[in-house]
């Protein structure tokens, strides 16, 4: 809106106008443009915004210009001259040559204003595909500065791990220096402990050699012997000390650029390697197998190998086997990179203790004529002449051990029950299996049941962990023994 369109108030009150009614020629705020254009008649008005005032006139009152010659309304357009005319321009003027190329000024008008949406349509096209370029700069230049950003994070990493790199090799540089230049220390001092000793034998050698002058010559006899022969075993130790290696008081030391330039390049995981920690609530602990999970170490490079125990591999979740129940276990876990290996972490587990002669027991019937004990000690007792039966039936007939729990099973130890042969045969059961269920409603066969007289029969299973275990058979059906190992 232009400062003078700003200026524009309603005709019925001092508010700013925002409408302008051209049957009434009037300029109206929100309000007074609704109460004046309440009647039926009213609504047909034509009313526009303020901002349009200025068009909306000059497109009511422009007429077409009048022919100068003939005093005509202008209302024609010649193509080959291409300009306007009247109709008696037609007839008697230049226009009479080319009258087929005359056409109304409106149909020109009409024409034009198609060409002319055609180019605004090519420009507005323009338009969305240099918006859409400018979005694709913007884009670029803000990735450019993402890249910019993450480069110097990555410049001072591996500058730092540059410097890392260089700064521990200082440290092991000034360990070897200090443990050379003790030695050197070392060596010196022993040389002098040797020299003083040596100086103080020469010392008390010229003490008692000066005494063994003044003496008279029969004591002098016996002990100037005995000096000579100790000032030369004196020669022979300063012989043998002249002969030694030659000290010096420099220490030979070279610092190698290459390795340290090798060390950057080759070093990989530069300082102490992180130790991974357990993920503790994921650890799950059964009685002879166990769960394990631990945190991956994030870093640069990453680290793609862990050791847990013996174990090593890429994966950060193991199953264990073959733990001893109720037994405390410490488990070590160290991450390795190359050759260095990281700071250990300890975990301590004790697995769980599982009974497996603590189960509950339940037969499908009973055989009363037999008179079975029907109870789990009798299955535990190691007796032939104990057990559970079943009755005569042509049904399913079973003797289930229930756990409170799932427990694994390596092998289920059966016999031949022999009770009251007038009423029982030994081998009632042969050809029935040896089953285990999850859910006490779906259940597996894993063994077959072949009775031998007064023997018991060992299934082998391959570590099985199951809640159910039951004998079944579709005749009648007993056992002595029931034994989980």
């Amino acid at each position: 809106m232009t400062s003078e369109q700003q200026m524009e108030y309603c005709s019925e009150c001092n508010a700013i106008a925002t409408w302008y009614c051209v049957q009434d020629n009037a300029n109206f705020c929100d309000q007074h443009n609704n109460f004046a254009h309440l009647l039926k008649s009213q609504k047909l008005h034509k009313f526009v915004s303020i901002d349009e005032k200025a068009v909306t006139i000059e497109n009511q009152t422009a007429k077409p210009l009048n022919c100068k010659a003939h005093h005509m309304p202008l209302s024609l357009y010649c193509l080959f001259c291409k300009d306007v005319c009247c109709v008696a321009c037609i007839s008697v003027n230049n226009h009479k040559q080319h009258s087929d190329q005359v056409k109304s000024v409106v149909d020109v008008a009409k024409g034009e204003k198609n060409i002319l949406n055609k180019y605004l349509e090519k420009i507005r096209k323009l338009q969305t595909t240099f918006a859409d370029e400018l979005s694709q700069l913007q884009q670029a230049l803000k990735n450019i500065d993402i890249i910019e950003s993450k480069t110097n994070q990555d410049i001072d990493k591996q500058f730092d791990r540059i410097m890392t790199c260089v700064e521990n090799r200082r440290k092991v540089l000034k360990q070897r220096l200090k443990e050379t230049s003790q030695t050197c220390r070392n060596n010196m001092h022993a040389k002098q402990e040797d020299l003083n000793n040596i100086n103080s034998s020469l010392k008390k050698c010229l003490e008692d050699g000066r005494h063994t002058l003044t003496l008279n010559d029969y004591a002098a006899l016996t002990r100037s012997k005995a000096i000579i022969d100790k000032i030369k075993n004196l020669e022979n130790e300063n012989v043998e000390h002249y002969h030694c290696d030659h000290l010096v008081d420099s220490i030979s030391f070279h610092i190698s650029i290459q390795t340290i330039l090798e060390m950057i390049d080759t070093s990989g995981i530069v300082g102490e390697i992180l130790a991974p920690s357990f993920v503790k609530e994921k650890c799950k602990l059964g009685r002879t197998y166990l769960e394990i999970e631990w945190e991956s170490i994030q870093c640069e490079p990453p680290i793609t190998a862990y050791i847990l125990e013996i174990y090593r591999g890429l994966e950060t979740k193991y199953h264990l086997q073959g733990l001893k129940s109720n037994t405390s276990y410490i488990f070590r876990l160290c991450a390795s990179y190359e050759k260095q290996i990281g700071k250990t972490t300890l975990l301590s587990l004790k697995t769980l203790n599982f009974d497996l002669n603590n189960w509950t027991l339940s037969v499908s019937s009973s055989y009363a004529p037999l008179n079975a004990e029907n109870t789990r000690e009798s299955l535990l007792d190691g007796l032939f002449t104990t057990g559970a039966a079943t009755s005569y039936s042509y049904g399913s007939e079973w003797i289930k051990a229930t756990f409170s729990r799932p427990v694994p099973v390596a092998s289920v130890t059966i016999a031949p029950l022999h009770k009251n042969p007038k009423v029982w045969n030994p081998q009632n059961g042969n050809s029935g299996t040896l089953q285990y269920s999850h859910d006490d409603n779906n259940w597996i066969t894993v063994g077959t049941i072949a009775y031998v007289g007064m023997q018991h029969q060992k299934i082998e299973i391959d570590n099985i962990t199951a809640q159910y275990w039951r004998l079944c058979h579709d005749w009648c059906l007993g056992t002595s023994s029931f034994l989980f190992k």
